[in-house]
């Protein structure tokens, strides 16, 4: 009877013993709900990471081919002028007889020329 009157020693389960050897089970709980909760906000982390920066990028990218639009248009715009200039100059007829008697002065070696040799 003597050994009837002792406490009798509860099996210890496997699954309610997390590594260490007196650790509570609202430990382990606690400590795995925030192992969690640490590798949910890494994942949500690195996926708006790579959405923000393919937005990011998204927008350089549009934002230069505007640029580089805007500046095709005003070279174009340059180009037009200095040829409509140029067009305009080819009519001139004032300028088409200062540049055809100063060739027949350098042809014929005028006497200003000459004299400042």
């Amino acid at each position: 009877m003597a050994e009837a009157s002792l406490p009798r020693r509860v099996p210890r389960l496997p699954w309610l013993s997390f590594g260490r050897k007196g650790v509570r089970l609202s430990t382990s709980i606690a400590m795995a709900a925030s192992g969690l909760a640490a590798t949910m906000i890494l994942i949500l982390g690195a996926v708006s990471y790579f959405v923000i920066r393919a937005q990011v990028a998204e927008a350089i990218r549009s934002d230069l081919q505007s640029e580089a639009a805007l500046f095709a248009q005003h070279v174009s715009d340059g180009l037009n002028s200095i040829t409509t200039v140029l067009s305009g100059l080819s009519r001139n007829t004032v300028l088409i007889n200062a540049l055809m008697d100063s060739v027949a002065l350098l042809r014929t070696g005028s006497p200003v020329f000459c004299s400042s040799k």
